[in-house]
């Protein structure tokens, strides 16, 4: 593999960028600046100064972490730059977790991307104990 850095942030441009490598909409500038800032924290994946993945966590910051915007630049896939990022961002998220604590970290999986995560831990959820996750999305 090559020189990869996982860095903490994620600049603006960067984000809209990789969503355009990974076929994703584009984003108000603005919006995506007020998306970083509000997020618990975000990592970056750069190589030669060129941000090739991202990924970010949103949520309380007590119990509940949602990982969300795991991007990496399809030229850059197959490479283990989406498991430093993951293993990281578990490694961020236990930092928050008091003494005789739990805390929560979820994900919205790309369909088809289950068995990656599993890999680390994550379980679908099934609607048994913890119901079926859902969403409504506001145009």
């Amino acid at each position: 593999m090559s020189n990869i850095v996982i860095c903490d942030g994620i600049k603006p441009e960067s984000f809209a960028s990789l969503r355009s490598e990974c076929g994703m909409e584009a984003l108000n500038r603005n919006a995506v600046e007020l998306a970083l800032k509000n997020s618990l924290f975000g990592l970056s994946a750069i190589e030669e100064a060129r941000t090739v993945g991202m990924a970010r966590v949103v949520g309380d910051g007590v119990f509940a972490f949602i990982l969300y915007d795991l991007l990496v630049d399809p030229a850059y896939r197959q490479r283990g730059i989406g498991t430093m990022l993951v293993n990281e961002i578990m490694e961020k998220t236990l930092r928050y977790v008091a003494e005789g604590e739990w805390v929560t970290l979820g994900l919205f999986c790309t369909q088809g991307r289950e068995t990656f995560y599993s890999r680390f831990g994550f379980k679908e959820m099934t609607g048994n104990r913890f119901g079926i996750g859902m969403q409504k999305i506001y145009k």
